[in-house]
């Protein structure tokens, strides 16, 4: 018996030392470092950015310093609803609020692909159950001590592949945007088929609930503290957007207009501008450049901000 309880002991000693090894040496550095890096907003930003992956290409060199980018690849509208508080706490001088109103926000997939591990740092326990409806242990579990002991969180495993894979994409371009020349060299075949299979992945399955939820407690939010909300519907390729089904870009367009919500449309702006794009839905360096500038003259120039509830399409 003190035999088997020794090499228990070791073992369970054995499992801690390989999780804070695991805990320091990657999950640390690859997934928390760069999902925690925007805490550090500067001073006073009159807006910020929350969106997914199409809104984190966007570069902050590209922005005006009155525009802080929030946005990171698998976030959904609950964790965003987290940053938002987080924003709120830390942002007194916040006047608007640029969230994603692409067409896949209220889909399923956007629901099982989050950041719920990370974008606890962002909040405390009552906005976390607000959205989550986490019980006290799981919230602690999940800030805590799961951070520590990363092998036990099923979620680190994808998010470690995913993150992998940019790494390696970024290794390959030294500007951090592999492909991004590769695209508008793709013969049209390959792009189409590209296009349709990204729009199978993200367009998979019905509308979440939590996610309609979690739009109406940013709505709710933003007018509890008087600040502006304006969807952005990011640029895209022409094929992408050919490919989106037509429900999911009028089911996006409807709710908004039932919240009162303007949408500031740039889905099409680059059509025919492939040598702008990443791939079929991200916008490589050179667009973001030339995104930021479209940014910064149709929503800070215009002061979108005070816009009435509207649907409103940039030419192309």
């Amino acid at each position: 018996m003190r035999s088997f309880l020794i090499r228990f002991l070791l073992f369970c000693l054995g499992l801690v030392m390989l999780n804070l090894v695991v805990s320091f040496g990657i999950t640390r550095g690859m997934l928390f470092k760069p999902y925690l890096a925007v805490k550090k907003c500067p001073d006073q930003p009159e807006a910020v950015i929350l969106g997914d992956s199409h809104g984190a290409v966007l570069m902050q060199t590209d922005l005006p310093e009155s525009i802080f980018n929030m946005s990171f690849g698998s976030d959904n509208l609950m964790d965003m609803y987290l940053k938002l508080h987080f924003c709120i706490r830390h942002n007194p001088g916040l006047r608007a609020v640029l969230i994603t109103a692409d067409d896949h926000i209220f889909n399923a997939y956007r629901k099982s692909k989050n950041n719920a591990s990370r974008s606890v740092f962002f909040a405390d326990y009552s906005a976390y159950r607000n959205v989550y409806h986490a019980n006290p242990v799981q919230y602690v579990m999940l800030r805590h001590v799961l951070p520590w002991m990363p092998l036990f969180d099923l979620n680190n495993a994808q998010l470690l592949s995913q993150y992998a894979r940019i790494m390696i994409r970024r290794r390959l371009n030294p500007d951090g945007y592999a492909n991004a020349i590769l695209w508008k060299n793709l013969n049209p075949a390959v792009r189409q088929d590209k296009a349709r299979t990204r729009v199978m992945n993200q367009f998979e399955g019905d509308f979440d609930n939590g996610l309609h939820d979690a739009f109406r407690k940013i709505v709710l939010l933003c007018r509890q503290h008087q600040l502006k909300l304006i969807g952005i519907r990011f640029p895209v390729t022409e094929e992408y957007a050919g490919a989106v089904p037509q429900i999911c870009h009028d089911h996006v367009n409807a709710v908004f207009n039932e919240a009162g919500i303007p949408i500031v449309d740039f889905q099409n702006v680059y059509i025919g501008q492939p040598d702008l794009f990443l791939d079929q839905d991200h916008l490589n360096r050179e667009g973001s450049r030339k995104f930021g500038c479209s940014l910064e003259n149709v929503v800070l120039h215009q002061k979108m901000w005070d816009a009435d509830n509207a649907l409103i399409t940039v030419p192309n």
